[in-house]
């Protein structure tokens, strides 16, 4: 009898327990069956960004996204290869440690700049930069009273990321067409060539209207699965562009 009523006093404690209203949701949220694919969500995030976040919340497909990237990167990498070894070719003119005049040299040299220079494009396009922003962004959100977890953040990067890599799709495009491997749609190329080794071309490079188009859907982002207002929500997505910015100038800077 003891046992019982023991027992039946814990149940009735139990009724009582209250659990947090965003908890509740979260749980919600998260055991819910999404209701776009990645490929649909691809195509959804220019008309309707705010439905593909609010589909971020049940499933983030992060890896599936890494995959998809890294092969489309390697896919442009591959088509832009005549003008990289173009671009490697006038690089190894200017170092006076290659004797141009040895063209095995030169072909080995050639070579293991193009293989090298595959790796990281891939590496760093498809998987270490959407990671970064990612990642800054959720540390920057915890601080601002975001309770969502990091695959969260990495998701709403990932999904936002699309746009990024369609951009990348038409500068390669450009790039066939003009054979130069600088063009691209930033405003970076309102300036002369002899500019590239400048802070400024280096800032005006990051600006486009699907860098402008990312950022925009980012925001939309942070605001629907981190409940963040819009103004912090915009200091989260925008510091990482930043802290980019600062590491791509830090080689101009110790050539001066």
């Amino acid at each position: 009898m003891d046992l019982e009523k023991d027992t039946s006093e814990v149940n009735n404690d139990m009724d009582f327990i209250e659990i947090p209203e965003e908890v509740l949701e979260e749980f919600k949220e998260e055991n819910l069956q999404p209701k776009l694919n990645i490929f649909a969500r691809m195509a959804k995030i220019i008309t309707s960004p705010n439905e593909v976040m609010e589909d971020v919340n049940r499933k983030t497909y992060v890896w599936i996204y890494i995959l998809i990237f890294a092969v489309i990167a390697g896919a442009m990498y591959f088509l832009q290869i005549d003008a990289y070894k173009d671009l490697f070719y006038k690089q190894f003119a200017k170092n006076p440690t290659i004797d141009m005049t040895n063209a095995d040299a030169v072909a080995k040299i050639m070579k293991i700049s193009v293989i090298s220079g595959g790796i990281g494009y891939l590496l760093s396009f498809a998987v270490m930069v959407p990671l970064f922003k990612g990642i800054v962004s959720h540390v920057l959100s915890i601080f601002m009273g975001s309770k969502a977890k990091l695959s969260k953040s990495i998701g709403v990067v990932m999904n936002a990321y699309t746009i990024v890599v369609i951009g990348e799709v038409l500068r390669t495009a450009l790039v066939l067409v003009t054979g130069t491997i600088t063009s691209s749609f930033s405003l970076a190329m309102i300036l002369p060539a002899s500019s590239q080794q400048t802070i400024l071309y280096a800032f005006l490079g990051m600006i486009s209207l699907f860098s402008i188009w990312y950022l925009y859907v980012s925001v939309k982002g942070f605001k629907v699965v981190h409940k963040l207002s819009t103004a912090k929500a915009t200091f989260v997505v925008v510091s990482p562009y930043v802290l980019l910015f600062l590491l791509s100038i830090i080689p101009i800077l110790l050539k001066k």
